[in-house]
């Protein structure tokens, strides 16, 4: 379709549209370099004055010091009122390096000397000489003369000698040194140094900035000006934009721009320039009415169309009488445009649940009479790889609950979509085809279709394991472990780099078929299971499960149930058997059903014996016990699980100390038990025994044992003959049974038999056995 109308509208406004962007574009300009202008007439008046004052106060500062070495330096007097009879050549030495000194004193002084004029001698810092040989005698012969009152005088040449044809550009100051005689001080200031000071407290390529006197004669300058003895300075060229006068020197600073050309003139007529912009303006706003009126009349015709067609059609098209034609226009198009894009969405999500069902029932298992089915919605779907060979993965995200807390439901569901693309991108870079899906919230299963000639390579190696084992230099290439297990790897690398959590990957053997995909992926996902004891952020190949040592739950739990009567009793020991308990456990793999299992009976054997103690130590214990029932849940490893159990058993361990500790008869307890564990192998260890030995009621200190450690002296008593024999046990098995009982105060075997089934579960023959 030909684009007429498009053309005719452009044509016709851009015209206008680009005379009034330059009619603004000049507008603004030329405000912006009046306002510039402003400015800048603002900044060269300050820094005027600005140097201007810093003048006056460098040339007051060398009159007062002149002034100051005249009245108070004996030196300089000692010259001016030279005494014959005391006189020492040594004397106009020591005035000449006061000369020196003064010079060094301020870097502006160019030179200075003395004039004694009863001998017309002059001395500068170098040279004493007559003033007929002197190269600036013609100045000082004026000065000696003159009646009028000393002060700065203007831009002169000083001549240091006759011979001196060039001389320096100076200012002088004259000082009568001895009124009577009229003999001199003259200082002369270097006009380039001033220069030079002038141009580091301005921009040459600015402003140029000139010091004049009071005739308008050019003094110095920041520019570069060479002048000549007898040479008047003119005036820079530029424009004058301010005048500071000194009322110490009567010279001024005067201050300006050498800008001109162009520029410069059109700043000049400003005025006239916005005029004439605001014509063009006022120009273009006629003109736009005029080529609208002229555009819109083909536009009239098919509005009406628009309108009788709305009027036979409005219940249908759902319009409102306040519309207008472009609004119905715009209405119609996006009924249009959004029915147009809700079919092609419901068709997308259609597409995506149907894929995620056929997944699922892949994961969770299809019988044999629906792979062909299977097959069919693979290839509608666009799967036309093999499927008699997938490797399975699931990849589960770390420490989920700190994860799912700290984004919102939108952003977990985006960084989900980012891991999953980026396991489907890997996969694709190393030309393995992939389906990927999430499981649940924090799983992400992938199937791997692998290749004819790698999938053989794999059958080859199971099918020839025998083979493989006696000729392992020539076995057949490990697909799932030098492809599959290293993409896993990199994937989970890649989510460790760039996202702010980890992963860990399980892979396991590989499906022989799509009925075969379901018990790979229980296996895959009994992995992740494992993670618990394995670690977080790792892949984990169940290939290898047969090299893991694993244990039985009931293997620990005679541990924990003497950890706990330990903990009960307030004995320190409690924490080395605790700290046994989480390194025996680190060396086994276990799910995390069994260690919920485990620290489940852990808390409920705790809190069994926690209920015998007094209430002053169970309503404490409440908040404890809560606290222990949530951590096996909220933490992710084993290690982070017995660091956490561990601390808070700390902090109820030490309220509990500190509890008993309160009490009155607490350091009695102490020695009584500290008694039981010295005297432990005593058979006549008895309440009576204890009375004898600490002189208290036997009903008493059983009453006083049973409040302090929850349990009743004679159990105590058997806890402690028991653990002694399960130390002597495990250092020397082959001793009796009878001699057993008597080394730890059992004088009956049988006794000694009944009380170690009850304690430890089991016989002491049985317990010599390997677990």
């Amino acid at each position: 379709m030909k684009k007429r109308w498009f053309n005719r509208l452009l044509l016709s406004y851009l015209p206008v549209l680009f005379v009034v962007s330059l009619s603004i574009l000049l507008i603004t300009y030329l405000t912006l370099s009046q306002v510039s202008k402003r400015a800048a007439h603002n900044a060269s008046k300050v820094l005027s004055y600005t140097i201007m004052q810093s003048l006056d106060n460098i040339l007051e500062n060398i009159e007062s010091m002149t002034v100051k070495e005249i009245l108070e330096n004996d030196l300089l007097k000692q010259f001016f009122q030279r005494d014959k009879q005391n006189y020492s050549p040594n004397d106009d030495y020591r005035a000449a390096a006061v000369l020196n000194e003064l010079m060094e004193r301020n870097a502006f002084i160019h030179s200075i000397y003395l004039l004694r004029t009863t001998e017309s001698l002059v001395l500068t810092p170098t040279s004493l000489t007559k003033l007929n040989e002197f190269g600036d005698r013609t100045f000082v012969s004026t000065q000696i003369s003159t009646k009028s009152p000393f002060k700065w005088q203007e831009r002169r040449i000083y001549q240091t000698s006759l011979g001196d044809s060039k001389g320096t550009e100076v200012i002088t100051l004259v000082k009568f040194a001895n009124l009577s005689d009229r003999s001199l001080i003259v200082v002369n200031v270097s006009t380039a140094k001033l220069s030079e000071w002038i141009r580091t407290m301005s921009d040459a390529r600015m402003y140029f900035v000139d010091l004049i006197d009071q005739d308008g004669q050019l003094i110095t300058s920041n520019r570069n000006v060479n002048l000549t003895a007898g040479d008047e300075a003119a005036p820079s060229n530029g424009k004058e934009w301010s005048r500071v006068q000194s009322t110490y020197t009567n010279w001024s600073i005067r201050t300006g721009s050498d800008g001109t050309g162009v520029v410069e003139w059109v700043s000049s007529l400003f005025y006239i320039w916005i005029g004439l912009g605001f014509m063009i303006l006022a120009g273009g706003i006629i003109w736009l009415v005029y080529i609208s009126r002229r555009n819109y009349r083909p536009f009239v015709s098919m509005a009406s169309k628009i309108s009788a067609y709305a009027e036979e059609h409005r219940q249908e098209l759902k319009t409102r009488d306040s519309m207008d034609e472009l609004k119905f226009i715009e209405h119609a198009m996006e009924d249009l445009m959004a029915y147009s894009s809700d079919l092609q969405q419901q068709n997308l999500t259609n597409i995506g649940y149907r894929k995620k069902h056929t997944f699922l029932s892949l994961v969770e298992g299809i019988p044999d009479h629906r792979t062909e089915q299977i097959k069919e919605e693979l290839r509608e779907y666009g799967f036309v790889f093999p499927t008699d060979h997938i490797a399975v993965t699931v990849l589960e995200i770390d420490c989920f609950s700190s994860f799912s807390n700290r984004y919102s439901h939108r952003d977990q569901q985006l960084l989900k979509h980012v891991v999953a693309s980026a396991a489907q991108e890997m996969a694709d870079q190393q030309h393995i085809p992939i389906w990927c899906e999430w499981l649940d919230h924090h799983r992400l299963a992938c199937l791997y279709f692998l290749e004819d000639e790698a999938a053989l390579s794999l059958s080859a190696e199971k099918s020839d394991s025998r083979r493989i084992e006696d000729e392992s230099s020539q076995s057949s290439p490990d697909f799932l472990g030098e492809r599959i297990s290293p993409l896993a790897d990199k994937i989970r690398e890649w989510v460790q780099d760039n996202m702010s959590f980890t992963v860990t990957v399980s892979m396991a053997d590989q499906a022989a078929g799509l009925t075969h995909i379901a018990p790979a992926a229980r296996q895959v996902i009994l992995g992740l299971e494992c993670k618990i004891s394995l670690g977080v952020n790792r892949v984990i190949d169940m290939r290898q499960r047969a090299n893991w040592k694993t244990s039985e739950n009931f293997h620990h739990q005679q541990s924990i149930r003497m950890l706990c009567q330990k903990f009960r009793a307030g004995e320190s020991e409690w924490e080395i058997q605790y700290a046994d308990l989480a390194d025996t456990l680190s060396l086994y793999v276990f799910n995390r059903s069994s260690i919920e299992s485990l620290f489940d009976y852990f808390v409920y054997y705790l809190d069994k014996e926690m209920q015998d103690l007094p209430a002053e130590f169970r309503d404490p214990w409440g908040d404890v016990h809560a606290q222990l029932k949530q951590v096996v849940q909220s933490e992710e490893t084993l290690d982070q699980i017995c660091l956490r159990f561990g601390n808070i058993l700390e902090k109820a361990a030490l309220q509990m100390n500190e509890l008993r500790a309160s009490k009155n008869n607490h350091q009695l307890i102490k020695q009584v038990k500290s008694y039981i564990s010295e005297h432990f192998a005593n058979p006549e260890l008895s309440l009576n025994h204890l009375n004898g030995e600490f002189g208290m009621n036997a009903s008493y200190l059983s009453r006083l044992f049973k409040e302090e450690f929850g349990v009743k002296f004679i159990d105590y008593v058997s806890q402690v003959r028991i653990e002694q024999a399960i130390v002597i046990l495990q250092k020397n098995e082959s001793i009796t049974n009878q001699e057993l009982a008597e080394e730890v105060g059992y004088s009956n075997a049988i006794t000694f038999t009944r009380a170690f089934k009850k304690y430890t579960g089991s016989t002491p023959g049985q317990y010599r056995k390997p677990q």
